[in-house]
């Protein structure tokens, strides 16, 4: 009734016609869904840096919510005053959710607060560590130096990271790296590198002297390497990315081992 005597107007509307999609692995889908587009509709990510002066709704609920802490700070910051900004969704559950995104540690928040504690005069924490004493291998486990990828075609199998999450690796297997790794960074490589977020990428670590391997063999050490990763994530409770790039170490050991012939060792 408020809509209709603001001068909204009831219409029906059908399904748009099916359209064939194809999809990863050769498959093809059918689409069907309402020719319907929300005229001021956005992403938490796109409108960073906006200013919506007629103000915007979030919502956050069980089956759509932010799931990181940047995307609260964004949310609820596009307003030139609070009352613009409207919160869809169960208040005890989106108030919730939000502090739970804002809290949660990561690797950049520990990273931050050591920098502020080592310049800081007056800190709160851990006064037994030495002022002005910056220890970065400890604060941040990736150093990006620039080197030398090869370019031959003896196979590979690889574990790349996300250059702005570091959180986020991907790994896989090529007959040549030095073109593969491109491919991911410009969206072409697999499925799992394809979040632009997640460019540029940057190897971590890799296999090499596979030349006796066809593909088929280097997917089942990829596999093997990914396999070991959930392992370390599931049963182990290991959530450290460098621990899940230095895991091909161990794959390699597990091969040679079960490898009798020492020509076919890697």
């Amino acid at each position: 009734e408020y809509l209709a005597q603001q001068g909204w107007r009831e219409t029906t509307i059908g399904c748009a016609p099916a359209r064939d999609e194809n999809v990863r692995g050769g498959l093809v889908a059918k689409r069907i869904q309402y020719s319907l587009k929300h005229i001021g509709a956005t992403t938490i990510n796109k409108s960073q840096g906006a200013t919506l002066p007629y103000g915007i709704a979030v919502e956050i609920t069980q089956r759509y919510c932010p799931w990181e802490s940047g995307q609260i700070v964004v949310g609820i910051s596009r307003t030139e005053t609070a009352p613009l900004t409207v919160i869809v969704g169960n208040q005890e559950f989106a108030i919730k959710k939000m502090w739970e995104l804002i809290t949660t540690s990561t690797m950049w928040t520990r990273y931050t607060k050591h920098i502020l504690d080592t310049i800081t005069i007056n800190r709160m924490h851990d006064e037994s560590m030495p002022r002005n004493v910056f220890n970065y291998t400890e604060a941040s486990p990736f150093r990006r130096i620039d080197a030398t990828i090869p370019t031959d075609n003896t196979g590979f199998v690889y574990c790349i990271t996300s250059v702005p999450r570091p959180e986020k690796i991907y790994i896989g297997q090529t007959q040549n790296l030095s073109q593969r790794l491109p491919s991911h960074n410009n969206g072409t490589g697999a499925f799992g590198s394809q979040d632009p977020r997640d460019r540029p990428w940057a190897v971590g670590s890799y296999i090499c002297g596979l030349s006796h391997m066809n593909k088929i063999e280097r997917e089942s050490l990829e596999d093997s390497w990914k396999q070991r990763v959930r392992i370390m994530i599931e049963r182990e409770g290991i959530n450290n990315p460098y621990a899940w790039i230095m895991a091909g170490a161990h794959v390699v050991e597990a091969h040679n081992e079960g490898c009798e012939d020492e020509s076919e060792h890697i």
